[in-house]
């Protein structure tokens, strides 16, 4: 069972340590102009807390814990994007396709994510440039 966290309050629990996962996360802040979502590595004491299946901390997905649940895969990246300002259509249109093959396209982005989105993490921004959105 998660942890209760106030309505207010989504977390994020992303691969700090993959390109793609940590290009994710700030185009999420962003956007996300509310402050909506608090943001966390998946190997932090903070995932640990939230996200008490641990099994999900060893996957290759997104986390968002929420005070409606836990979402996993392409139910998480359409979950957040539904909240973000002017992309609510695009997690309408995307939910038109089966979940099935959604979690299937994710599924495949997410083994291939450190090969397909190579960066240099010394050049990604760091959480001191979003203070108060990283736990």
């Amino acid at each position: 069972m998660d942890v209760p966290i106030a309505n207010e309050s989504r977390i994020i629990v992303f691969d700090d340590e993959c390109p793609l996962c940590s290009r994710w996360a700030w185009f999420v802040i962003d956007r996300d102009t509310q402050g909506l979502f608090k943001f966390t590595g998946l190997g932090s004491a903070a995932a640990s807390i939230f996200v008490r299946d641990s099994s999900l901390l060893t996957a290759q997905t997104v986390i968002l814990v929420a005070h409606e649940g836990t979402y996993t895969k392409s139910s998480a990246i359409l979950y957040i994007l539904e909240r973000l300002s002017g992309y609510g259509w695009l997690s309408r249109a995307l939910r038109l396709i089966p979940r099935r093959i959604r979690d299937t396209a994710y599924d495949f982005v997410a083994r291939h994510r450190k090969a397909l989105f190579r960066g240099n993490q010394q050049s990604c921004r760091l959480p001191s440039s979003a203070p108060g959105r990283f736990l």
